[in-house]
C-alpha cells in the first residue's frame, strides 16, 4: 500500500469510519406534555371547585345581610370556574345551574328584608304581592334543583359524580331550604 492510500485508511480510522459526525450536541427529546385530563377528572374538578366555593362562601358571609349576598356572590363566582375540558353538554348544564343561582340572588336582591324574612319562613309576605314572590320563590328553587339535577346526571355518566342521589351545594345559612320551597 502506497503512503496515500495508507494516510487516508488512517484518517477515516481516526474519524470513526463513519464518515462525517455532526459537531452539534444531540438534540434534547421534546418535553413530555402533560397528559389532557379526561372529561371526567375535568368534571370532576368543576364540582370540587363548586363545593369549595359553597363552603368557602357560607365562612365568609354571616347575617341576614351576609346571605342575600352570599346568594350574589356564588353565582358570581360560580362564572368563574374554569370549564375547559368539560363536555359541551355538563358545561351547558353547570351554565344553567348558575343562572338559576344567578335568578335566585336578583330576586332576593330586589326584596325588602322583611319579604326575605317572610320567604325564609316559608310564609307569604304580608303585601298585595305575597303570594307572588312566595309562588315566585318556589320556582327558583324548583329551577336551582332541576338544573342541580341535570348537572348530576351528567356528571354521573361520565363516572365523575354518583348522579341524582347527589345533593345540591349546602345553602349559605339553612333558611335557603324554607325559602326555595324545598
Amino acid at each position: 500500500m502506497t503512503p496515500a492510500p495508507r494516510l487516508l485508511l488512517a484518517a477515516m480510522i481516526m474519524a470513526g469510519c463513519g464518515g462525517h459526525e455532526d459537531p452539534r450536541p444531540p438534540a434534547t427529546p421534546p418535553a413530555e406534555e402533560a397528559a389532557a385530563p379526561s372529561p371526567g377528572d375535568a368534571v370532576r374538578r368543576v364540582l370540587e371547585a363548586d363545593e369549595a366555593l359553597s363552603e368557602r362562601l357560607q365562612r365568609r358571609r354571616p347575617g341576614r345581610t351576609g346571605w342575600v349576598a352570599g346568594q350574589r356572590d356564588y353565582a358570581a363566582a360560580m362564572a368563574m370556574i374554569p370549564l375547559e375540558g368539560t363536555p359541551r353538554r355538563f358545561s351547558e348544564a353547570f351554565r344553567r345551574h348558575q343562572e338559576a343561582w344567578r335568578a335566585f340572588g336578583d330576586f332576593l336582591g330586589a326584596r325588602s328584608p322583611w319579604e326575605i324574612e317572610a320567604l325564609a319562613r316559608g310564609e307569604a309576605p304580608s303585601a298585595p304581592r305575597g303570594p307572588e314572590l312566595l309562588r315566585s320563590s318556589r320556582e327558583l328553587g324548583r329551577e336551582i334543583a332541576s338544573t342541580w339535577a341535570d348537572v348530576q346526571a351528567e356528571a354521573a355518566l361520565l363516572g365523575a359524580g354518583d348522579g341524582p342521589t347527589l345533593q345540591a351545594p349546602p345553602p349559605p345559612v339553612g333558611s335557603t331550604r324554607r325559602l326555595l320551597g324545598r
